[in-house]
């Protein structure tokens, strides 16, 4: 790298790292210090220091902006389980895997209370939601709460999200190139094939390479649709992952299993030609 672009990096690196230092001065003068804002500035600030390679300041950062999230109880649970993530991922990028899995832990176990809150009884004996009262056999009065249905088990789910989007690093060319060129490339090339309705396959017999299989009609359809699909997937790896986990783990999902059925079915019409 030049040195004229290596020392503007610098430059712009602690121009922001000053900003962001400024805005969470502001934000705990006007909030105190454990307004969740203050955490997640906090955490931007740490990804900053994440991009710059300074992880000494990076760890130290997390820690700061863990301790202020959890200050504040059950409040905000997808942001303080996206800053446990951010965390844990930053750790398994440094050699530090086995620290990084109670915090991956800790960030379902978040999101599974964020779904279990029960709903506040009302007493009102006209309300499905009334508590029924029992005397026992002292004569007292027993208030039995009604049974509320329970919320399905969400750990299941936070730990599909959490194989599915990995530990991605979000940098400029990895959602550039990943996130856009690729896909648009791969997409291209399964529109082309599309249009065409026909598609070349080529390989070896011996040290020679023979004619190629021509392909049209339905399988070479398919098979346009395949190189779309894998466009899709790799567009949700590389490019939704700090947007929406959601979005990135069902969209990958679901790209690879059609992709999938699609190239076996094309395969199998193949065959029968």
């Amino acid at each position: 790298m030049h040195p004229d672009v290596a020392k503007k990096r610098k430059e712009k690196y602690l121009r922001e790292v000053t900003s962001l230092e400024e805005e969470i001065g502001v934000l705990q003068q006007t909030h105190g210090n454990n307004h969740p804002l203050i955490a997640d500035a906090m955490k931007r600030l740490a990804l900053l220091h994440v991009n710059q390679h300074e992880n000494t300041q990076a760890e130290t950062t997390f820690r700061d902006a863990l301790h202020v999230a959890e200050q504040n109880g059950n409040a905000h649970p997808r942001e303080r389980a996206d800053l446990l993530r951010q965390f844990a991922s930053f750790l398994e990028n440094t050699g530090r895997p086995d620290r990084a899995i109670p915090l991956r832990k800790r960030a379902s176990e978040v999101e599974m209370n964020a779904f279990n809150v029960s709903p506040p009884i009302v007493p009102d004996h006209d309300s499905a939601y009334a508590p029924s009262t029992n005397h026992t056999a002292s004569g007292s009065k027993e208030v039995k709460k009604p049974s509320v249905p329970e919320m399905p088990s969400y750990s299941l789910h936070a730990e599909f999200i959490d194989q599915m989007v990995g530990s991605a690093s979000k940098t400029f060319w990895t959602e550039v190139l990943g996130g856009g060129a690729l896909p648009l490339l791969l997409a291209l090339w399964g529109t082309r094939i599309l249009v065409t309705s026909r598609v070349a396959f080529y390989g070896y017999r011996g040290s020679m390479l023979h004619d190629p299989l021509i392909v049209e009609g339905t399988p070479a359809i398919l098979f346009g649709w395949v190189w779309i699909l894998v466009a899709a997937g790799v567009h949700f790896h590389y490019f939704w992952p700090y947007r929406n986990r959601i979005v990135c783990a069902y969209g990958k999902a679901i790209s690879i299993v059609v992709a999938l059925v699609m190239l076996f079915w094309s395969m199998y019409l193949i065959t029968q030609l």
